[in-house]
């Protein structure tokens, strides 16, 4: 498993953890207990792509789709690496990475002079 593909599975399951969240316990008031499921689903969403069990691999519906993606009778689609590339997937997530950071920075920078500017202007 590579770096990226370890970090798009944590934001998969962060994302899966915060929907279930907001659809059902936003609105309860056992704030305490919401805590502890936040940093729990935030701890879990880290380790849960670490977990290489094989009893999940030998499952059926685990069993089916490797079936139907990587071979057994007609298949629709046919997978097949890309060769020669100068960009990576991974250097590719890098630079939208960057480019996150740097445009937000920028931002904040703008954000920051103008309400500096507000508090020296009343």
């Amino acid at each position: 498993m590579n770096w990226w593909h370890y970090l798009l599975l944590v934001n998969i399951y962060l994302i899966l953890f915060y929907v279930f969240y907001v659809l059902l316990l936003r609105k309860e008031t056992f704030f305490q207990l919401n805590r502890v499921y936040l940093v729990a689903a935030a701890l879990l969403s880290f380790f849960i792509p670490v977990i290489q069990a094989d009893w999940v691999q030998h499952l059926f519906i685990t069993e089916q789709v490797r079936y139907s993606i990587y071979g057994g009778g007609a298949t629709i689609y046919s997978f097949q690496p890309i060769q020669h590339t100068q960009l990576t997937i991974g250097q590719l997530f890098t630079y939208l990475y960057l480019t996150g950071i740097i445009f937000l920075s920028i931002r904040f920078i703008f954000q920051l002079l103008r309400v500096n500017k507000m508090l020296h202007n009343p």
